[in-house]
């Protein structure tokens, strides 16, 4: 009953400022109105000001972006210096405002456009944490905690937010419904592990990926998550490592980076493994990964590689396939 009997007294406030204003300015009462009508504060404040830049030839009341520039006064006041429209033009407050509608330019505005769902299989999504503040807003700690009330440094609200530090890679977030241990933070270009880090909400440790889907039930899982992930933040490395179907123009650019090279190398169709071995680019690295091919025909043909050296001859002795050890030892024999 309070709440509506203040309301009632501001909306008397209200309709006073709004007379007070008519019986100053008695030839405008239609286009007081009208402003009034057009001022979406709750307090109007927008009404005095739009008089006074009427009578100064600035502003009319069916002028096309109005109802756009009050709209989002408050939403970009803080940017560009426009705090205090008063002391401005309208059509100052018009020039800095309209370019920023739709742009991401508020924080908030941010967090929601960096917050970008990649997968969805039902109980299992994945995001891209595209930016700082899309990492702490919907996974930073504190007061101020979401529902996911992570504990993670990458989404800190605070100074000590670790979201653009090494050795991170880009952040991305697995959610599962009903696991008690979601989110997960996945960084696939974490540099101090050479497949990613995937830790749970609690944060118990960045913990290399390959080897959490190999032990680790839970995360198995969520393979699909991961790769969808893989895919988004390297497209290249994922179509080397999975695609049989590549043009020579990946192949070639591939030739160029190790990191590439060992995802060629790993690739599950020979033929694609065959091709990096005899591409220009291949060396002495490249014959050594070649060599540790569980294929007997690819870890020959890189014993018998131009730039195959003692290295790549010592990474085939231990072969699984008698024929390639063979040969190891007979050219570990003529090194000697």
């Amino acid at each position: 009953m309070l709440k509506f009997k203040e309301f009632l007294a501001e909306m008397f406030l209200l309709e006073g400022k709004i007379d007070d204003l008519k019986a100053q300015n008695p030839g405008l009462r239609p286009e007081i109105d009208a402003y009034a009508d057009a001022d979406p504060s709750p307090t109007k404040k927008f009404v005095p000001w739009l008089v006074s830049q009427h009578k100064k030839g600035n502003v009319t009341p069916d002028h096309p972006d109005l109802h756009q520039v009050l709209g989002n006064y408050d939403k970009y006041k803080n940017i560009h210096d426009i705090k205090d429209h008063s002391s401005k033009t309208f059509q100052e407050v018009h020039n800095a405002i309209m370019p920023l509608i739709g742009t991401g330019s508020t924080k908030t505005e941010i967090a929601d456009q960096g917050h970008v769902k990649i997968h969805d299989s039902g109980d299992v999504q994945a995001y891209h944490v595209a930016n700082k503040e899309a990492s702490q807003k919907f996974y930073g700690g504190g007061p101020e905690a979401g529902p996911t009330n992570t504990r993670w440094c990458v989404s800190a609200r605070s100074e000590d937010c670790r979201y653009e530090e090494s050795p991170y890679g880009k952040l991305y977030t697995i959610h599962v419904k009903g696991d008690p241990d979601s989110p997960y933070a996945v960084h696939p270009g974490h540099e101090n592990k050479e497949t990613g880090s995937i830790t749970n909400r609690h944060n118990d440790g960045d913990k290399e990926i390959d080897t959490q889907l190999e032990t680790n039930p839970k995360i198995a899982r969520l393979k699909p998550a991961i790769d969808a992930i893989r895919k988004h933040y390297d497209p290249l490395a994922h179509r080397l490592a999975n695609d049989h179907d590549l043009t020579k123009d990946e192949i070639d650019k591939a030739m160029g980076s190790l990191k590439y090279q060992k995802h060629l190398l790993q690739n599950p169709h020979s033929h694609i493994i065959m091709t990096t071995l005899n591409h220009p680019k291949a060396d002495n690295v490249t014959s050594w990964y070649a060599a540790k091919n569980h294929n007997p025909q690819i870890a020959l043909a890189a014993l018998n590689h131009p730039k195959a050296d003692n290295e790549t001859t010592w990474s085939a002795t231990e072969h699984q396939d008698p024929q390639v050890r063979a040969k190891a030892e007979e050219l570990m024999r003529k090194f000697k």
